[in-house]
């Protein structure tokens, strides 16, 4: 298979929207490239859907477009069958990504820890937030996270703030800037660290995309750090995931009068691991000796 004929079948998984374990089992029996050339007839035997089949043949038509832009882009497509390019691991987690689109480097070896909270983000939290990331990324560990507003976006500047790596998980392609207002931070962590996203470009922020986008920042890291989450956040599909994933899940305490950080308090009382800075992170994961 020809690079270009790879990237086209990449994106022509990307395309297809069953479940991420569905997508797996059909790959390791099919085979890379069988989404370009596989009839309609034989995806409906595989049990793929008429809507599935629809996004299949929708993949092949947009497939040297998308490729097109993500050269234009400076992109790139990872494999997970590119044991030396895709992050080991998240390669390891039950259901990871068939394909990675990448804007700025990947790196798969490096210690990751995530970072995640709510959106509407108190003053406080923000500033615990910054310093956690600061002080991880200044001892080299990639902060992951999601680019959203709030304790997100205040992890991924603390990272930058001490010249060190961070990695966006989007919910988008990576041709879409959200929120809006983050398009400069985007920017800037791609040319420092790096965008990541299993959506095609074009994707815009659907509702749906971000709960399956909180399993791939739990399985790039050793752990999780959830910081002012309330006990509808989102970021509390992150922890549970990550425990799923066995990794190690840890919880900032915060007001407990204001509600923002109910969902913490709750993690901690079944079991989390109490953090009130880095130093807490670091030395239960032993990152320092990864």
């Amino acid at each position: 298979m020809t690079l270009a004929d790879r990237k086209r079948a990449l994106i022509c998984w990307a395309h297809l929207k069953a479940l991420p374990s569905r997508k797996l089992a059909l790959l390791r029996k099919h085979g890379l490239s069988w989404l370009l050339s596989a009839p309609p007839g034989e995806l409906r035997e595989e049990g793929l859907s008429d809507g599935q089949i629809e996004e299949v043949l929708e993949g092949r038509e947009r497939a040297e477009e998308e490729a097109r832009i993500l050269d234009s882009m400076g992109a790139e497509v990872v494999g997970l069958d590119e044991g030396d390019r895709y992050p080991r691991l998240l390669s390891k987690i039950p259901d990871p990504p068939i394909c990675l689109f990448v804007k700025g480097e990947l790196r798969p070896e490096e210690p990751c820890v995530a970072i995640v909270g709510t959106r509407r983000a108190s003053n406080y939290g923000r500033l615990v937030a910054e310093r956690i990331a600061r002080q991880l990324a200044s001892q080299g560990i990639c902060v992951v996270s999601g680019l959203a507003r709030g304790i997100d976006t205040a992890a991924h500047r603390g990272a930058l703030e001490a010249e060190g790596r961070t990695i966006a998980v989007l919910g988008t392609g990576l041709d879409v800037a959200y929120p809006p207002e983050n398009r400069d931070l985007q920017g800037e962590i791609a040319k420092k660290g790096a965008l990541l996203t299993e959506l095609p470009p074009g994707t815009m922020p659907h509702p749906w995309n971000f709960p399956m986008r909180n399993r791939i920042i739990s399985g790039l890291s050793y752990g999780v750090v959830v910081i002012e989450a309330p006990e509808d956040s989102g970021a509390l599909i992150t922890a549970a995931t990550a425990a799923e994933q066995g990794r190690e899940v840890f919880a900032v305490p915060g007001d407990v009068m204001s509600g923002r950080s109910k969902g913490c308090h709750r993690l901690i009382k079944e079991g989390a691991k109490l953090a009130e800075d880095a130093s807490d992170v670091v030395e239960e994961l032993s990152l320092i000796h990864i």
